[in-house]
């Protein structure tokens, strides 16, 4: 168990897809952001939301969040004496259009949130008994349980038509991001002043 700013991590794991937590949160997130395709499912507790693209989305067992990477977003609990359980997924771009390599495109989610469908959820269940064995975890089966759930979430949000704009939206996102952070990796001894 690890603690993190008042939230507590339940459990935490990494793998080629990017990485899995099961998380309690006591207390809002701020606004911030992921280099990974982020996925968000309530499990249970006190009601929350997210603001993210002009949207509110309430956390509950019908709704949950679709994330595009470097996408801002929130998390405020509606009653702060009621913490709010959550399995959330950080997707790695890379593995996410590898795995949707059919549609010809990366992957751009349409909506900021997923109908929880009950075969989402099923898919929910079977990756959260997977991450429950602990250090038993097959990783293999991991990995399957883990594509499995994205392949459904991806489905259930995608829509019908390209995204064009999205798309090139998002890559010229990554590139501004790799040229800021090799920039700075190349100026770490460097003071930075003002003007």
């Amino acid at each position: 168990m690890k603690n993190k700013a008042n939230n507590h991590f339940s459990s935490i794991i990494e793998g080629e897809f990017g990485r899995i937590e099961v998380l309690e949160f006591h207390h809002d997130l701020v606004m911030q952001a992921h280099p990974q395709t982020h996925f968000g499912f309530w499990l249970g507790g006190g009601a929350a939301t997210t603001h993210l693209a002009g949207h509110v989305v309430r956390f509950d067992d019908t709704t949950a969040l679709a994330a595009n990477s470097h996408e801002s977003h929130d998390l405020r609990l509606l009653d702060p004496e009621q913490p709010a359980l959550f399995l959330m997924l950080y997707i790695n771009d890379e593995w996410l259009d590898g795995l949707h390599q059919h549609l010809g495109r990366p992957v751009v989610l349409a909506q900021p949130q997923i109908s929880f469908t009950p075969e989402i959820r099923h898919a929910c269940h079977q990756l959260l008994h997977i991450v429950g064995e602990g250090s038993g975890t097959d990783l293999s089966m991991l990995a399957s349980a883990v594509r499995h759930l994205v392949e459904q979430t991806v489905a259930s949000n995608m829509d019908a038509l390209p995204c064009m704009g999205l798309v090139q939206r998002r890559k010229l996102i990554d590139y501004r991001l790799r040229v800021a952070i090799a920039h700075m990796r190349s100026q770490l001894g460097q003071p930075v002043v003002a003007e």
